[in-house]
């Protein structure tokens, strides 16, 4: 910990830096002060929704004005408790944040009424002391270059992540064949209608498209005012998923097998693609994209794709619903009910299969 960071030199400059600290700690650029001097706050100064969660957090600041003596005590962290109760709607989590120095006991007594609170339902209790809060700036470089460096633009690391030019939600369809089997009699007959022809031309494999894997475009843009440097993603599928690949063409040459398994940027691995871009530097306004194939499971359903980017100075996360519906072609044929079989005539048998066209 930087004991060189300096405490700020009063109450109102100190609730400013617990705004900008906490909203990129929450990666909440909707974080507020709570009305204005004079007004009653109901025990939170702060106040958003951070990333990671769907309910408030709400932050009351202690400032000292006498940083080397002041302490918090038990009565002052009980009666800001209270107020925050009445804080609407109610708060997820609820942090004290101060100027003044570490204190053992203190934080003990945080620690209690923490658990008091959550087995009655009501809401977490979090501290943090000065020395606390100092390291906190030094782990988060747009608050530490405001604050430290005294930079009056922050670095905005900012990235848009699209999937077949969707933000967050997407559809995807997959194809199959459903084909009706109708048993018939009259045997002679429907020999004459329905024996297949021999085309000696087609006896050679062709490429297909396997029409139950789903094509994604994963496309991402640095949209912020800062280059980002030595990144990678990683996209996390859940397990309702039959298969990802590189591809949906069968009957592939094994030259073209093994130029695929050998992408230096794109790795597949169970449920996790990871793509490591071979230009690690991304200026702004440019974008990188790969594509990927999936097979979902025959039936409407949703799932998740969870993504992450690391990169040299920051990380960020997010997710896509992607909905299931697959598409369903109907094909009927008829078949010559054998002597030895068990099928009585008129039955209908149904057979899915995966749906698949000659690559053009």
């Amino acid at each position: 910990m930087n004991k060189t960071i300096r405490k700020p030199n009063n109450w109102q400059d100190f609730e400013t830096l617990c705004k900008k600290l906490w909203g990129e700690i929450w990666s909440c650029p909707s974080i507020k002060k709570n009305g204005r001097a004079g007004q009653t706050q109901n025990g939170v100064d702060i106040y958003g929704i951070p990333k990671t969660s769907e309910n408030y957090w709400g932050i009351q600041c202690k400032g000292k004005d006498d940083y080397s003596n002041a302490k918090l005590t038990e009565t002052e962290i009980l009666e800001e408790i209270e107020k925050a109760k009445e804080f609407k709607p109610a708060l997820e989590t609820f942090i004290i944040a101060s100027t003044a120095n570490k204190d053992a006991p203190i934080e003990e007594f945080v620690r209690i009424k923490n658990l008091e609170s959550k087995k009655s339902g009501s809401f977490s209790i979090e501290i943090y002391f000065w020395e606390d809060i100092a390291d906190l700036i030094e782990e988060n470089k747009d608050t530490f270059n405001w604050y430290v460096v005294n930079k009056t633009h922050k670095e905005n690391f900012e990235i848009e992540i699209t999937i077949n030019e969707q933000n967050s939600n997407l559809i995807i369809e997959p194809e199959y064949t459903l084909t009706q089997v109708e048993i018939i009699e009259n045997e002679e007959k429907e020999k004459r209608i329905f024996r297949p022809r021999i085309d000696f031309n087609q006896m050679i494999p062709e490429t297909e498209i396997n029409l139950s894997f789903c094509k994604l475009d994963v496309n991402f843009c640095n949209i912020g005012s800062t280059v980002i440097e030595e990144y990678w993603l990683m996209l996390d599928f859940s397990e309702e998923l039959q298969d990802i690949s590189f591809s949906n063409e069968e009957y592939q040459s094994s030259i073209q097998q093994s130029l695929m398994k050998t992408n230096r940027e794109v790795h597949i691995s169970n449920k996790t693609v990871k793509f490591y871009p071979s230009n690690k530097i991304l200026i702004q306004k440019n974008c990188r994209s790969f594509e990927i194939f999936i097979k979902p499971f025959r039936k409407n359903y949703e799932f998740k794709i969870n993504w992450k980017l690391y990169a040299k100075d920051f990380d960020t996360n997010g997710f896509f619903n992607i909905k299931v519906e697959p598409k369903v072609d109907l094909r009927k044929i008829k078949r010559i009910s054998s002597k030895n079989s068990d099928e009585k005539v008129g039955d209908i048998k149904e057979v899915y299969s995966e749906k698949k066209i000659n690559k053009q």
